[in-house]
């Protein structure tokens, strides 16, 4: 994992994944922007992370907290999924291209106060 503290490593990270939707995963190129961009807002200020391969950046997964709550979300089944814990957590929101702004924002927002 590599924290994604710089504008520049999250530019790294965008640029990889928006060049992977384009070539694996048009269900999610759209929206996949809007992802990201939310979760660096609202995520715990230092908590970012983008999976590595190789020692690269690799633009698929990434891990944060939000609120203590650590969440992974990535590229799976079509959607770009959230899971609690790891990516083999339980399922907590689910995007593509048919997913609003504001519907992203608010669940991305949202991950803060939820705990079951």
């Amino acid at each position: 994992m590599l924290q994604l503290n710089t504008s520049a490593k999250r530019s790294e990270f965008r640029a990889k994944a928006d060049k992977r939707a384009r070539h694996h995963a048009r269900q999610i190129e759209d929206i996949l922007p809007i992802v990201i961009e939310a979760v660096y807002e609202y995520a715990d200020p230092g908590s970012v992370y983008g999976s590595l391969y190789n020692g690269r950046l690799t633009g698929r997964s990434g891990w944060a907290k939000f609120g203590g709550r650590r969440v992974w979300g990535g590229y799976k089944n079509k959607h770009i999924e959230f899971r609690e814990e790891s990516r083999l957590g339980r399922a907590i929101a689910r995007f593509d291209n048919a997913s609003s702004k504001s519907e992203v924002e608010r669940q991305i927002r949202g991950f803060r106060r939820q705990k079951r």
